[in-house]
């Protein structure tokens, strides 16, 4: 599976990606990641940050179920992307 970087933005801390080759593009042709990341300051005052991730998909046809297992996948991305922030705040 590939992705390519479509669009970052620096000011509102978002990063949109396509993905562009791979298997799962035989049932879903079009599928975009949009991760926004919000710094954070917890109440112990350690800085984290929280991403937020929303995935656009489009189906083959109706009868394609969702993609729940790339799902699982973005979902540890995001996790990735939030520890890399928080290490790089």
């Amino acid at each position: 599976m590939k992705h390519k970087i479509v669009a970052v933005d620096e000011e509102s801390r978002t990063l949109c990606v396509s993905m562009i080759d791979g298997d799962l593009m035989r049932k879903y042709p079009m599928v975009q990641q949009k991760f926004t990341v919000t710094p954070i300051v917890t109440q112990g005052h350690e800085q984290s940050c929280l991403v937020k991730l929303s995935v656009e998909y489009e189906k083959e046809n109706e009868n394609v179920p969702h993609p729940h297992e790339y799902m699982e996948l973005a979902a540890i991305m995001n996790q990735a992307i939030a520890r890399h922030v928080a290490k790089n705040a």
